[in-house]
């Protein structure tokens, strides 16, 4: 469907379109992860935005990743959030990106993971068609 860069993974794709989004001129954040939950409201204003508008398949997209959002919440084997044993080092963005990894959702991370490929491409398009001459990797 998607494989424009399989070799790309979930984590330094994610880190790429939040550097991407960040506004311009900010200092560059810590990497504080983003949740599903959080990615969702983003996809929702990034569609309010218009950069989905030539995805004829984001609808669907989008409301597959709802509905893994939502099963994966009333999931209790595994739980979708960790235990407080579970790394308890780690802040809490960082724990519950560990915790919610592919071996325990696969449904949520493959429709994520197909949103996020989406948006990193039409990200990249908006900026190649500005005249960005960035690199893209």
């Amino acid at each position: 469907m998607f494989s424009a860069r399989p070799s790309r993974r979930r984590q330094s794709r994610i880190a790429y379109l939040e550097s991407l989004l960040a506004p311009s001129g900010t200092p560059e954040p810590t990497h504080n992860p983003q949740t599903e939950e959080e990615w969702l409201e983003q996809f929702h204003l990034l569609a309010a935005e218009g950069l989905y508008q030539q995805e004829s398949e984001f609808p669907t997209l989008l409301t597959r990743l709802e509905q893994a959002l939502q099963n994966a919440k009333e999931s209790i084997d595994p739980s979708f959030y960790p235990p407080a044993d579970f790394i308890p080092h780690l802040d809490v963005p960082s724990r519950l990106c560990q915790w919610r990894s592919v071996s325990r959702f696969p449904e949520l991370h493959n429709a994520f993971q197909s949103l996020l490929i989406m948006t990193e491409k039409n990200i990249e398009g908006k900026l190649r068609s500005a005249g960005w001459n960035g690199m893209f990797n």
